[in-house]
C-alpha cells in the first residue's frame, strides 16, 4: 500500500495526537514479538475493581469501529485506583509481624511489613463479658467515700463527727432537709446509724455517724444522697443515751424554752436571757450580766452525782466583759433552792 500524505486522528483512551502527519509508506503490523502482548484499559480496570484475571493481547486486532461506549478511559482507570487507596487505613502496627501489605498512608506509601506480634494462630474475635453488677445503695444517685482514720487500736460503735459542704450539693444532687443522706459501712450497702447535727445547707454542715468497727489505721465508709423521695433517717438517740442525761443545742433561737435531745428530755426554761444568732454554732442564749439572766432545767434524778462518779460538762461560752477578781458560776446543780451550800460544777 502506497501514499503520499495521509491526515489522522488517533485517539488511545483520553489521550489524542490530532492533526498528526505522516509521509511514506505504512505497512499492515504483524503479530507482536514474544512477550511484547498488552492488556487493555477494561481488563486493567476489571483486575481492580472485581479481581478478573489479567489477560494478554497476543495479537493485533484492527479497530472495526469507533471505541464503544462501555470501554474504560485511563480517567476511570485512575479513580478507580485512588478510591481503592482511599479505602485503605492500615499501618505496620495493625498488621500481623512479617506480612507484607501495600500502605497508603502518608509517608509509608507502598509495600510494607507488619510489626505486631501475634503468638500462634490469628487472635480470634475476642468474646465481651458483661462486667458485674456495681455495688450500689438501690434508688441513690450519688456516693462519695470518707476515710475514718485510726491511730490507735481497733475500735468499736466508734463515733465520728463530719464537716461538709452540703451548701453546693442543694438542690440540685441533695434534698434541702438532708432527707437523703444516707452513710453506708465499709461493704457500700450496710447502712449505719447518722444524725444531721446542724447546719444543714451550709459549707460546714456536721453530722455525726456511728461506725460499727474500725480497725486501727483507717477505714472507709460512704455518704449517699441524691433520692428525692427519701424520708429521713436522722437520729440523735442513737447518739446521745450512751450515758448522756442533758444535750440542749440552742438551736430554737426564740421562744423560753430549749429542748433537751438526751432521752431525759428535761427542757431548758429561759428567765429572762435573750437570744443571738452570733453563738459558736449559730444560734445562742445571750445576757448582759444583769442579776437573774440564765436558762434551767428542772431537778430530775439524772443529774444525781457523787464525788466518785465521773462527770463530764461541756459548753461554749463568751464573755464579753469579766471583772477582775470576781468569781462567776457558769454551770451548777443545786438541790434545795438555789443553795450556795450544794455543789456546783464550774469550767
Amino acid at each position: 500500500m502506497r501514499a503520499t500524505l495521509v491526515a489522522s486522528v488517533i485517539v488511545i483512551g483520553a489521550a489524542a495526537l490530532c492533526g498528526m502527519v505522516v509521509a511514506g509508506s505504512i505497512d499492515a503490523p504483524g503479530a507482536p514479538s514474544l512477550g511484547s502482548g498488552m492488556y487493555t484499559l477494561q481488563n486493567l480496570y476489571d483486575y481492580l475493581v472485581n479481581g478478573s484475571a489479567l489477560t494478554v493481547q497476543s495479537g493485533f486486532q484492527e479497530p472495526g469501529a469507533a471505541p464503544g461506549s462501555t470501554m474504560k478511559t485511563t480517567r476511570e482507570l485512575g479513580d478507580a485506583i485512588k478510591a481503592l487507596h482511599d479505602q485503605c487505613d492500615a499501618t505496620a502496627y495493625n498488621v500481623e509481624l512479617g506480612k507484607k501489605f501495600f500502605c497508603t498512608q502518608p509517608g509509608s506509601w507502598g509495600v510494607q511489613t507488619g510489626r505486631v506480634c501475634i503468638a500462634g494462630t490469628p487472635t480470634p474475635t475476642p468474646t465481651i463479658t458483661p462486667t458485674s453488677t456495681p455495688i450500689w445503695l438501690s434508688g441513690w444517685g450519688y456516693r462519695k467515700p470518707i476515710t475514718v482514720s485510726n491511730s490507735g487500736s481497733a475500735l468499736t460503735d466508734y463515733q465520728v463527727l463530719i464537716t461538709m459542704n452540703t451548701q453546693e450539693l442543694i438542690p440540685a444532687k441533695m434534698r434541702s432537709d438532708g432527707a437523703d443522706v444516707r452513710f453506708a459501712d465499709s461493704d457500700k450497702v450496710t447502712l449505719i446509724n447518722c444524725w444531721i447535727k446542724s447546719g444543714i445547707g451550709t459549707d460546714s454542715t456536721k453530722i455525726w455517724v456511728k461506725v460499727p468497727s474500725v480497725p486501727a489505721g483507717s477505714k472507709t465508709i460512704y455518704i449517699y444522697y441524691g433520692k428525692s423521695n427519701a424520708e429521713s433517717v436522722s437520729d440523735s438517740s442513737a447518739f446521745l443515751n450512751n450515758g448522756l442525761v442533758g444535750y440542749w443545742n440552742l438551736n430554737e433561737g426564740s421562744g423560753l424554752t430549749s429542748a433537751d435531745a438526751s432521752a431525759t428530755n428535761n427542757s431548758l426554761t429561759i428567765n429572762t436571757a435573750g437570744w443571738t444568732n452570733s453563738g459558736k454554732l449559730n444560734k445562742a442564749i445571750y445576757t448582759t450580766g444583769v442579776s437573774g439572766q440564765y436558762a434551767y432545767a428542772n431537778n430530775n434524778n439524772a443529774y444525781d452525782f457523787t464525788q466518785s462518779g465521773k462527770l463530764t460538762i461541756s459548753l461554749w461560752i463568751n464573755f464579753l466583759t469579766l471583772n477582775t477578781g470576781s468569781s462567776t458560776s457558769i454551770i451548777g446543780k443545786y438541790g434545795n433552792g438555789m443553795s450556795n451550800n450544794d455543789t456546783t460544777y464550774a469550767l
